[in-house]
Order: C-alpha cells, then sequence, then structure tokens
C-alpha cells in the first residue's frame, strides 16, 4: 500500500512527474485545501480506500465530493477553523461513506442551534455506516445564548453517549457569562496535536498528543490551574494565554507571603508563549522564575508596558536571568536609555489600543543599524561636494598632514576629473529597433491588490513600445483573489496557449519557490515566453517609464527582434550554474553570436563533473560556434569577446592558463591561417 501526503513546495514536480506512474497503488491519499485540486485531477485512483483532509471549505466539499463514495474504507476530515457548513455540507457527505471502517473528525461549528451530542451523532450520521469500527473524533460547537436557553452541564451531554456504542468520550460544557457558551466532545484517547479555548474546567487527564494550546476565560486562574496544564500537557510547544481578570489569589502579593506555597511549574518543551491579552499577574506568573521554568523558549508575546513593570524596567534579577537563560542574551550596561521609536502604520493595524502611545521602547545593546542605503546612495553632484569636503578637511588638519606623510601619501586639492558617456537612456526611448516584434496577443497576470499597478504599466509600456517601432496590443487582464503560487499557475494553465505571444505576471515578492513553479509550467507544461515582474519595482516612484523602457527591451529580445548592433566581432557568454543539493556536478551554459550585428545566437548547454570535463565542452562548443558562424556569415569572425561570469580573483589565474588557451586552440585548428583577436 502507498501512502501519500503532499507539502505545497514539492507538490509540482510530484504531481506531473511521479504520480502518473504510481496511482493505480494509492490506496491513502493526505491532502490540504491548497493541493485538493491538483492531485485529485491529475490521475485516477482505483484503489483508493482512506483520504484524509485537512482545512476544507464549503466549495472543496461541494465541487470534489458530489458522488457517492463507496470504495472509502477509512476517511478523516480535519480543520481547525470554525464553520457553519456542519449539518449542510458535512453530515450529507459523511452519510454517503457507507462503507467506512474507519473515521476521524475534527470541527469547530458555529451557531448551531443546539450542542452536537452523542444522540446527534448516532441518528445523523452514525446509522449510515453499518461498518464503522473505530471512531475518532473531536467536536467543538460554540452559540450564542440568552437568559432563556435551558443550560446544560457536563453530565447532561456526558450522558447522551450512553445510548452509543462510543463510552470512551470526555464532554466539557463552558458558558461565558449570559453571552455565549461551547461544548467540547471529543474521543479518547485523544490523538489531535491543537486544542483551543480550554478553561479552568477541563478535566484531569493527559493529553499526551497536544502540541498547541489556547486557554481563555472570564474566570480568573489559580496557581494550581498552571500546575495542572502542565501535567496534563507533557508535549505542550505552543501555549496561548487570554484573560484579562486579575486572581483572586494575586501571584506578586503571594511571593512576599510565601515563595513555597505552590511548586514552580516547569514547561519542558515550551518555545511560543503568547501572553499578550493577559492581566499583569499573569506575565508576572510566566516570567518569574522563581514561579515558572521555561527552558527552552525561544518566542514571547506580551504587551511592553506589561513586560516593563513586570521586569521593574528590566532591572529585575528573577526575570532578567530567566530571559538571559532563554534568549542567550545578557544586558551590560542596566542604565542605558532606551530608544523610543513611534510604530508604522501597519502595526497600527494589527490591532495596537487606541490609549497605547503608539511608541516601541528598543534597547541599545540588541540594536544594529539598517538602511545604510540612505546614506551612501547619494546623487553624484551631493556626492563630489562631500568628497571635496573630505579633501579639504584633511588639509587644513595637521594630524591629518602628518598621519598621511607617515605612510607618504600625497592628495591632490581637488578630484580627478574625467569624461564621460552621457546618460541616453531617455533619448533611446525614441530609437527604433533594428527589428521590432510586436506584442498582439498576451496575457497580464496579477494579484487583486497590484490592480491600480498593472494598468499603469500597461500604458506605459505601450507608450515606450510605440516609440522603438513595436506594437503592442491591449492584454488579456488576469485578476487573482490571492498570490499563491496555485492561483497562478491554476490562471496560466486554464489561459496559457501556443497562440499566445507572451504571459506576463507580477509578483508581489520575490519569493524563489513561487517563481521556479511558475517557469516551470511556462516552460515545460506551456512553453510560452514569458516575464517575471515585481510590484515593487513597478511602484518606484518615477521610474515606471524607465522600467517599461527595460521591460520592453526585454520582451522584443525574447520574441526574437533585434535590439541594437555590434559589427564584426563574435560575443561569447558563458555563466555556471551551481546546485546546492547536487554539489557532484555543474551546468554550463555557452552562447555566442553567429551574425555581423550580434543578434542572432548559437546556445549551448554542458554538464561539468571535472576541470577536464569543462575544458572539453568547451572546446565542442567553441568548435561547432565558429561552424555556426561561418556557415552563416560565409567567413570567420575578425575578433571574438568572451565574457565568462562568476569569476573570483582566486579563479582569475586557472582562467588565463587553462580556459584561455583551449578557446585559442580551436580557433587556430578551425581553418589554416586564421587568427582573431
Amino acid at each position: 500500500m502507498i501512502i501519500l501526503q503532499f507539502l505545497i513546495e514539492n507538490l509540482i514536480d510530484f504531481v506531473f512527474e511521479i504520480l502518473p506512474q504510481i496511482h493505480h497503488n494509492v490506496k491513502c491519499l493526505i491532502l490540504e485545501s491548497v493541493s485538493i485540486e491538483r492531485v485529485l485531477h491529475a490521475v485516477e485512483y482505483p484503489n483508493l480506500t482512506q483520504l484524509k483532509i485537512f482545512n476544507f471549505n464549503k466549495e472543496i466539499i461541494s465541487r470534489y465530493f458530489k458522488a457517492d463514495l463507496l470504495n472509502l474504507k477509512c476517511f478523516s476530515l480535519i480543520c481547525y477553523n470554525a464553520t457553519g457548513l456542519h449539518d449542510n455540507l458535512v453530515v450529507p457527505l459523511l452519510r454517503r461513506m457507507s462503507h467506512l471502517e474507519e473515521r476521524t473528525l475534527h470541527v469547530c461549528i458555529l451557531n448551531r442551534p443546539t450542542f452536537v451530542n452523542g444522540i446527534h451523532l448516532h441518528k445523523e450520521i452514525l446509522i449510515y455506516m453499518p461498518r464503522l469500527d473505530k471512531l475518532t473524533f473531536y467536536i467543538n460547537t460554540t452559540n450564542e445564548i440568552n437568559d432563556s436557553i435551558h443550560r446544560l452541564c457536563n453530565d447532561d451531554i456526558q450522558r447522551t453517549f450512553s445510548y452509543t456504542n462510543h463510552r470512551s468520550v470526555i464532554s466539557i460544557v463552558d458558558y461565558f457569562g449570559t453571552y455565549k457558551a461551547a461544548c467540547h466532545v471529543f474521543s479518547l484517547p485523544f490523538p489531535f496535536h491543537r486544542l483551543q479555548w480550554i478553561t479552568n474546567n477541563f478535566p484531569p487527564i493527559i493529553f499526551s498528543s497536544v502540541t498547541d494550546l489556547k486557554l481563555s476565560d472570564t474566570v480568573p486562574f489559580k496557581p494550581e490551574f498552571f500546575i495542572r496544564i502542565a501535567r496534563s500537557f507533557p508535549s505542550l510547544k505552543y501555549l496561548f494565554v487570554r484573560n484579562i481578570r486579575s486572581p483572586v489569589w494575586s501571584f506578586r502579593e503571594s511571593s512576599s507571603v510565601n515563595d513555597h506555597s505552590y511548586s514552580i511549574v516547569e514547561y519542558s518543551h515550551l518555545i511560543l508563549l503568547d501572553i499578550d491579552f493577559v492581566n499583569i499577574d499573569y506575565v508576572d506568573q510566566f516570567l518569574n522564575e522563581s514561579k515558572t521554568r521555561l527552558p527552552c523558549l525561544t518566542e514571547l508575546v506580551v504587551q511592553f508596558n506589561a513586560l516593563k513593570n513586570v521586569t521593574e524596567n528590566f532591572t529585575r534579577d528573577a526575570t532578567r536571568r530567566n530571559c538571559a537563560k532563554k534568549y542567550h542574551i545578557k544586558i551590560k550596561d542596566g542604565q542605558q536609555p532606551l530608544i523610543a521609536v513611534q510604530s508604522s502604520k501597519r502595526m497600527v493595524k494589527r490591532g495596537m489600543k487606541k490609549e497605547d502611545s503608539g511608541l516601541i521602547f528598543l534597547i541599545p545593546e540588541l540594536c544594529c543599524i539598517t538602511e545604510m542605503s540612505i546614506y551612501t546612495h547619494v546623487g553624484p553632484n551631493e556626492r563630489f561636494q562631500q568628497l571635496n569636503e573630505f579633501l579639504n578637511d584633511i588639509q587644513k588638519r595637521e594630524e591629518g598632514r602628518n598621519e598621511l606623510s607617515k605612510w607618504q601619501i600625497n592628495l591632490d586639492n581637488e578630484l580627478v576629473q574625467l569624461t564621460g558617456q552621457a546618460d541616453r537612456s531617455r533619448d533611446g526611448r525614441s530609437l527604433a529597433y533594428l527589428s521590432a516584434k510586436n506584442l498582439d496577443k498576451w496575457i497580464l497576470i496579477y494579484s487583486q491588490r497590484d490592480s491600480q499597478i498593472a494598468h499603469s504599466f500597461v500604458d506605459s509600456l505601450y507608450k515606450v513600445c510605440t516609440a522603438f517601432g513595436m506594437r503592442v496590443d491591449f492584454p488579456e487582464m488576469i485578476e487573482l483573489p490571492d498570490d499563491r503560487s496555485e492561483t497562478f499557475i491554476r490562471a496560466i494553465e486554464n489561459k496559457a496557449n501556443p497562440q499566445l505571444d507572451l504571459v506576463c505576471c507580477i509578483l508581489t515578492n520575490n519569493r524563489k519557490d513561487r517563481y521556479d513553479a511558475i517557469k516551470k509550467v511556462l516552460y515545460v507544461d506551456c512553453p510560452v515566453p514569458s516575464q517575471m515582474l515585481l510590484s515593487k519595482t513597478l511602484q518606484k516612484p518615477g521610474q515606471l517609464m524607465s522600467v517599461a523602457t527595460k521591460v520592453g527591451i526585454e520582451i522584443n529580445a525574447k520574441l526574437g527582434g533585434e535590439i541594437w548592433a555590434s559589427k564584426t566581432l563574435m560575443l561569447i557568454c558563458i555563466d555556471i550554474y551551481r546546485d546546492s543539493q547536487s554539489r557532484s556536478s555543474q551546468i554550463v551554459g555557452f552562447a555566442a553570436s553567429i551574425n555581423p550585428t550580434c543578434t542572432r545566437y548559437y546556445p549551448r548547454v554542458i554538464e561539468q563533473r571535472s576541470t577536464k570535463d569543462f575544458i572539453s565542452g568547451l572546446k565542442s562548443c567553441m568548435q561547432n560556434a565558429l561552424q555556426k558562424y561561418h556557415h552563416v556569415n560565409g567567413v570567420l569572425p575578425a575578433k571574438i569577446i568572451v565574457y565568462r561570469d562568476g569569476v573570483n580573483d582566486l579563479q582569475l589565474l586557472d582562467v588565463t592558463e587553462n580556459k584561455l588557451p583551449a578557446l585559442n586552440e580551436i580557433c587556430m585548428k578551425t581553418q589554416e591561417g586564421y587568427e582573431c583577436y
């Protein structure tokens, strides 16, 4: 039996290269919502008996589960987000799986008229599964209530399971004031790694599989509550606490009365603690090492004012030593002033309270300087002025002159002036290409938030390319709801065809995995010329026309147009790709111009496993390039320029002593008496 669990980063390679070879043997699929369409549509699965889905939604159920699912013997449905689709979609779906022998269900339900209990499970679902042998479930129902609703307790829910064959069930019923109620029912042992919104009313059992826990209550958490949490959740890694009620028993006051009245709580595996929305006493409970030990904690989310108060302005030994132990940070200067920084608009949108000052306080010892480009990227006039001032300052100061004389250095009074070529990039927009290829049929794909940028780019591209003599028609604009790789790929597969001149994508960032995935589809599955752009590049103030000019030049070249010419030479470009995963071989790219204007090229790709392989491959490429040039022009090139990318100072000797003589040797053998420069 083959069990397949798909991850986003390796999904595309697997679907297109491996899955068609093994689909007949697949008996179990474990899928997330983002990968379900590509996997289920790729091939047929005649022997599939187990299907596990994470983070389902209404669209998935209505699209992919219309027919009866009689062959399934094992089905797992896990969704950690709250949903109101249980009765209308989940229950009808489960009823169609009459041959199920094993089922796992994890759902969180919103605003159902009544709590899901044992009677509901039996009458609505289980009677439709006569072969069911193993049932594992966690169902959380959260409802809005009012005073007229009859309040059920744990025992009331527990009794409803006495009518079923599933007796190892725990129920927890919580009421949050007069406005909300929640009911948790789950089977034992508890197999899921996440448990949400647990209150003081949780049972004394061990949840060994839970690593992610959220605590919330309108009733204060007593000290013994956290002791119970540490014992009941021994594998806990992520803890979120929400409770703004100050405990009746004050942590801080008790510490001065009896430090040993309660045991020290230790969370041996906890790596993330979120206490951003709690009473300050809970901050003290967790950060004071005399009350709580957190040996593996690496991330802490907490309000700054609460942190400052509990640590007594970062000077309290009990909390400072604890932080140093967790984060390997030791503050040397306890009297250093903090740096006050105004928070950004983005942080305000994330939920900063109105009463907060909006200031973020940084510890100078732990800060480093960024955004140095503000000081280093200056205009030529300003740089010229700064350098002149620097020279004058050295010449005026006696200590500067003395230091230079020690090293026998003399500085001129003025900077050296050179005659340079003027920047004609703006003038170049009005110069026609040697050969312009029209962009008649193309598509532009972009995310919803980049809609305005996309339309501005099209207008600018039309203006600059018209001056080049290149006609650009208005593209088919494809706006996507999000910027995920799967969404871009799905749009390309639906729209790309051999009749297209170009597929252009505007990406929100330079994530390599997304770029590689899109390019692979456009190279292999839907071979169409493509152009990738970053939205931040198109957003630079006053530079859109300049960017559009460069993009227009690239597109014309990709379509086979000739941009400019350099006569009587052969240009050769060599580059090497080194795969970080496989260091045993390298891929060498070789391209040589084959016409006098250097607008047509002879390309080759060779694999290099050793220096000997590289030299022999280079000789072969050079010989074929010269033969091709002679075939096209009837003569060999008078001059050859080789551009070798990626050569550091240590490799220059190898280039001059090995690579260059190999190329000269091939040139001499190509034709008797032939010499080039």
